[in-house]
């Protein structure tokens, strides 16, 4: 993302899950050997009409509900992902970002033009402003620690809210700061600052900070919290620089011209890079940094993974239509959408995809019912497969999307708090069914730290069939708590593929 004083400011697409905090954890399988062929294609259901210039779109996959901020109309329009039905909510002047806690469902906005962002209760979308610095960029959350990261671009600085009370500190960082992203694995933030050509790490910790220098006029970046690894988009230098999170060393890696927004698929170690001004992507392979070009449409200005297919969706602003590569073997097709498509968010529960067009003032929703596997086996096809274990996050529920090509009957087995579920699930073939796990809170946040619950139960889930199965398992997953009381990584088992 980069100052508005500049040429075409972008948004900035960052990973925010956790695989080993609160946050989710996607992980796709079946149970029987063959490989599914494709489905479906991308299809365009729907426009959602939103407010004027939509700047930014983000999903909270907990509630399906997404939240689209209108730059020119001072506002936020939340679409209900069951009917598409929209509420405005007002919030300050050029809403431009935002960030989701899921945890508490708070929405936080930042509103350039305003010298305040507005948190959104998502329970009622009633709407609180909090003093921040001047020209409110960009937004980032930190679901483990609660805390909320506003990068201000004109005052230099970066305001740090404490989500429990709203109340605020001052970081100093350096010149034009516009992008954010955090690794909430390690607690640290990492800030591009445009004109000095470097990157501030805070440290969550005690918000200190470091400034590492990367290429000129850095605008976006993203964290793989597997490899601890951040990629920095250089706008002007046409570089992608990569940090290494555990001693800040860097490695500068080429891409496309006017790199201007990056994601990381970090089941896959795979990083994308919007290039604007050659109308293609950079996929680089966080093995070995080598990179692969593929084709876009004309300026590209966001691009947004979905982990659980595997499929990488680039809103292409010059051409008005979306990108979607095939992450396993980097083949493309397009699909229209609206005028100017320029920011595009994926809800990974429901496989839909919504994509702000902000010359249109509405939102393409797309559905991709391709069903793909990030893991397969050749075992015996009465083998059970089974979803990774840990505690489900507080107040919310695990969401398990199964498919099969055939008609047939499955067994669902699990254990929360409520007690043990087995049941027998018949399948349709070709059509997804949603089972919700419901669990109690295992944890209790409140304002005077993070109670462990003594009652509280792991989850992991088995499936069994006598056909393959296809299985995505968001998991919200708490951190641990530590022997004096102090946060851990959450520990997450690895998943039994069968």
């Amino acid at each position: 993302m980069k100052m508005e004083a500049q040429m075409p400011v972008f948004r900035s697409r960052v990973a925010r899950k956790l695989a080993l905090a609160v946050g989710v954890l996607l992980i796709a399988l079946f149970v029987t050997a063959p490989v599914i062929e494709q489905a479906e294609a991308l299809t365009n259901e729907e426009r959602i009409p939103v407010g004027s210039l939509p700047y930014a779109v983000d999903v909270n996959p907990v509630t399906n509900k997404i939240y689209v901020a209108n730059y020119a109309s001072g506002s936020v329009s939340v679409i209900d992902g069951n009917n598409n039905s929209t509420t405005p909510v007002t919030v300050g002047t050029g809403a431009r970002d935002i960030a989701i806690n899921k945890v508490t469902n708070k929405i936080y906005v930042a509103n350039f033009t305003s010298p305040f962002i507005s948190v959104i209760d998502g329970v009622n979308n009633s709407a609180t402003p909090v003093t921040v610095g001047s020209n409110p960029v960009a937004v980032a959350v930190n679901e483990v620690t609660n805390k909320i990261y506003v990068v201000n671009n004109a005052s230099n600085n970066v305001t740090v809210i404490d989500g429990s009370n709203n109340s605020t500190t001052t970081v100093a960082v350096g010149p034009a700061p516009g992008a954010i992203a955090v690794n909430q694995t390690t607690n640290k933030i990492y800030v591009t600052n445009y004109s000095s050509n470097n990157v501030t790490v805070i440290d969550g910790s005690n918000n200190s900070t470091t400034p590492v220098a990367v290429g000129t006029g850095p605008t976006a970046v993203a964290v793989n919290e597997a490899t601890n690894k951040i990629y920095v988009a250089n706008q002007v230098a046409s570089s992608v620089t990569r940090i290494n999170g555990t001693d800040n060393s860097t490695t500068p890696i080429a891409s496309g011209t006017q790199p201007t927004s990056v994601a990381v698929n970090e089941a896959t170690n795979k990083i994308y890079v919007a290039n604007f001004a050659s109308s293609n992507v950079t996929v680089i392979n966080g093995t070995d940094n080598s990179t692969t070009p593929i084709a876009a449409g004309t300026q590209p200005s966001s691009v947004a993974v979905n982990e659980a297919t595997n499929k990488i969706y680039v809103a292409n602003y010059g051409s008005g239509n979306i990108t979607v590569i095939e992450g396993t073997n980097n083949s493309s097709t397009s699909v229209a959408a609206g005028g100017g498509p320029f920011d595009a968010a994926v809800n990974q529960a429901t496989n839909k995809i919504y994509v702000a067009n902000r010359l249109a003032a509405d939102v393409s929703q797309f559905t991709d019912s391709t069903l793909d596997d990030l893991a397969s086996d050749v075992g015996d096809p009465s083998r059970r497969g089974v979803c990774a274990e840990g505690t489900i996050r507080p107040g919310f529920q695990m969401y398990l999307t199964i498919s099969s090509d055939v008609d047939q009957t499955i067994r669902i087995d699990y254990l929360t708090n409520y007690g043990r579920v087995s049941k027998a699930q018949a399948l349709t073939g070709g059509v997804r069914y949603t089972e919700n796990v419901n669990g109690i809170l295992p944890v209790l946040l409140g304002g005077v730290g993070i109670v462990p619950d003594p009652n509280a139960i792991d989850t992991s889930v088995k499936i069994t069939g006598s056909e393959r199965v296809y299985l995505a398992c968001p998991l919200y997953f708490n951190a641990s708590i530590g022997a004096a009381g102090g946060v851990n990584g959450g520990h997450v088992q690895d998943s039994t593929r069968g």
